[in-house]
């Protein structure tokens, strides 16, 4: 299994990209309804490689887990935010990452990829702050096995009506 963070992409990471646009957990339109297609998709990618930012969030790179050589896995790890220390009560000793929005290709679904790069992660930054959609399975078994604790867990609100749309499983591993 190969790591990589950097901001370079092809056509497999923008494929890969936007599949996850359209999985119901790792959508980034869950609140706003957005959908995302084709060139948009590879103009997102861009416009991230060249601020080094997506959402609002400054990334630390785009992680590609090969497999094989195949492109297996995606996400956008970033630092938590100095909002998120104060929403959460984390200690703001400890310097916490999150791996946003891991999504793992169909064809490599239940082999443990999620959980090995979360290991890989906290070698990388030790202090790891991980969310699930309290309906992923898998993402909440991922931490579960890894030993994560759970802190909270968050509503997550549309932004004018103030409607719950769904919640969050919050975990950190220190």
């Amino acid at each position: 299994m190969e790591f990589i963070l950097d901001f370079d992409y092809d056509k497999a990471v923008v494929d890969l990209y936007e599949q996850s646009l359209q999985n119901e957990f790792t959508t980034e339109g869950r609140i706003t309804g957005r959908t995302w297609k084709g060139d948009q998709v590879e103009n997102r990618l861009y416009e991230a490689s060249k601020t080094r930012s997506k959402n609002g969030y400054d990334l630390l790179g785009f992680l590609k887990v090969k497999v094989d050589g195949k492109l297996a896995a995606l996400c956008f790890p970033r630092e938590v935010t100095s909002k998120e220390y104060g929403v959460y009560d984390l200690n703001p000793i400890n310097a916490y990452y999150r791996l946003s929005g891991i999504f793992v290709h169909p064809d490599f679904r239940g082999q443990g990829i999620a959980k090995k790069v979360l290991e890989w992660f906290i070698n990388e930054k030790k202090y790891v702050f991980w969310t699930a959609d309290t309906e992923n399975r898998a993402s909440n078994r991922v931490a579960e096995k890894m030993g994560l604790k759970h802190i909270s867990t968050q509503p997550v609100e549309h932004p004018t009506t103030k409607e719950t749309l769904y919640e969050l499983n919050v975990y950190i591993n220190k």
